[in-house]
Order: structure tokens, then C-alpha cells, then sequence
């Protein structure tokens, strides 16, 4: 590279240079994230939701019939099956739901 070539690219960087420093003279520093608190290994569990408690009964029956589907696939065939429970079906899993979020709120 000649050295026309370059002074060229030199008086880019200069041009850059003084650019930067123009910004860096009237740059605010955001605020500081504030770090995640950190759990409490006591705090009593959450309750879990009536399709939580339905996917915890159905999960292994399914696993067993179809051992090959995924994590994925299980979770997703489980769902479909939730919304095809007709209401009386789901009761028992609302039951258990409701019963699960008043220990919840006990402990808590």
C-alpha cells in the first residue's frame, strides 16, 4: 500500500477519533441493574394449576404407551387430551388444584 493510500485511511481514523471523543465527553452512563433477588430455599412451593396436576397422573400412562415421543410431544399430546376432558372430567384435577393453592396460601 502506497503511502497516499495510506494517509488516506489516517485521516479516517482521525476524523473517527475526534468523533469518538466529541461522544465520549457528553456520554451519561445508564443506571446500574439491580441484582436478582435471590430465592428463599424455605419458601413453600407454588401450587400447581389443575392441568399441572392432570399432566402429573397422565405423563407416565402416556410415557408407557408411547415411549419413543419426546418431551415435547408428550407435553403437547397432553394438552390436546386436557382440552378434549369434558368439565366433569376436569373436577377432580380442579379439586386438587383448589386444595394445592390453600395449602399454598397457609404456609405462606
Amino acid at each position: 500500500m502506497t503511502e497516499s493510500e495510506k494517509a488516506k485511511f489516517a485521516a479516517q481514523a482521525e476524523i473517527d477519533k475526534q468523533r469518538f471523543d466529541r461522544e465520549m465527553a457528553i456520554y451519561q452512563p445508564g443506571e446500574k441493574r439491580t441484582k436478582k433477588k435471590k430465592k428463599d430455599p424455605l419458601a413453600p412451593k407454588r401450587p400447581l394449576s389443575a392441568f399441572f396436576h392432570y399432566c402429573k397422573e397422565e405423563r407416565p400412562k402416556l410415557k408407557a404407551i408411547n415411549p419413543s415421543l419426546s418431551v415435547g410431544e408428550i407435553a403437547k399430546e397432553l394438552g390436546d387430551r386436557w382440552n378434549h376432558t369434558a368439565p366433569d372430567g376436569k373436577l377432580s384435577y380442579e379439586e386438587l388444584a383448589q386444595r394445592d393453592k390453600e395449602r399454598y396460601e397457609k404456609v405462606r
